[in-house]
C-alpha cells in the first residue's frame, strides 16, 4: 500500500456540525482522537447511536467503550484484550461495559457476536480469496446497511460476511464491492455474478495503467 497524506489537517472539535451529526441515526467512528470524541458526545446528546470500528487496541478506544452502542472489533483487537477463545463469555463482558451489540470479526472463520437476544456465531463463505484489503471496512458498511434496513443483528452479520467475502475475490480494496442484487443472489445460490464487478475491476485497472504511464 502506497499512501500520501496530502496537506489536509486534522479536524478540530470547533469545526463539527452538531445539527448534521445529530440528524443521523448512526454515527460510525474508528479513531479516538479529540474531534472524534467530541462528535460522539454530540451524537449521544441528540440520541444518535454510535457504531465503532475497533481495528486495533488502543487505551483511548477502550476508554470509549461505555459510549459505544455497536462495537464491531477485529480479531487483532480481540487477541490483544482476551487472547483466548471464550467468545461468548467475552462478548458478554464487553456488553456489560455499555454496547448493546458486540461483534468480533475473525477473518476466514467469519464472526461472533452478541446482542439482547444472546450470543451467535456466523461462519464466513467459501470463496477463492485474492485480496483481503478493505474487507473489514466493507463488513462495517454492510453491517450498518442491515441495521438501517431494520434487520436483526445476526442477519446483519451474515449479510456483512457475504459482502466481505465477495470483495475478497478480486484484487483491489474497492473493485469487487458488490451491489445488493449480487449479494442476495450469492447468499441464495452460492454463485457470484461477476458481470458488474469485473467491469469495475477493468475500470480500476485502466486507471492504474494510466497513472503508471503518467509517472513515466
Amino acid at each position: 500500500i502506497i499512501h500520501h497524506p496530502g496537506n489536509l489537517t486534522r479536524t478540530l472539535p470547533g469545526q463539527l456540525d452538531r445539527e448534521y451529526i445529530q440528524s443521523a441515526k448512526y454515527l460510525h467512528m474508528s479513531h479516538p482522537f479529540e474531534a472524534e470524541c467530541a462528535a460522539i458526545r454530540m451524537a449521544k446528546a441528540g440520541g444518535t447511536k454510535i457504531s465503532y470500528d475497533a481495528d486495533y487496541y488502543l487505551p483511548e478506544t477502550w476508554a470509549l467503550i461505555p459510549e459505544i452502542d455497536i462495537l464491531v472489533a477485529s480479531e487483532y483487537f480481540y487477541r490483544t484484550v482476551f487472547d483466548d477463545s471464550r467468545y461468548e463469555e467475552n462478548c458478554g463482558k464487553i456488553q456489560k461495559m455499555g454496547p448493546e451489540i458486540v461483534v468480533f470479526t475473525l477473518g476466514g472463520k467469519g464472526c461472533v457476536g452478541a446482542d439482547q437476544n444472546g450470543y451467535f456465531e456466523e461462519p464466513t463463505f467459501d470463496v477463492p480469496v485474492e485480496d483481503t484489503v478493505g474487507a473489514g471496512d466493507v463488513f462495517h458498511g454492510a453491517f450498518l446497511f442491515g441495521l438501517l434496513s431494520g434487520w436483526d443483528t445476526r442477519r446483519c452479520a451474515r449479510f456483512a460476511n457475504a459482502v466481505s467475502s465477495i470483495k475478497c475475490t478480486r484484487i483491489g480494496g474497492r473493485a469487487a464491492i458488490p451491489d445488493f442484487k449480487t449479494v442476495m443472489g450469492f447468499m441464495e445460490t452460492g454463485v457470484i455474478d461477476y458481470e458488474e464487478i469485473d467491469r469495475r475491476v477493468a475500470f480500476y485497472h485502466r486507471g492504474l495503467e494510466s497513472a503508471l504511464q503518467a509517472e513515466g
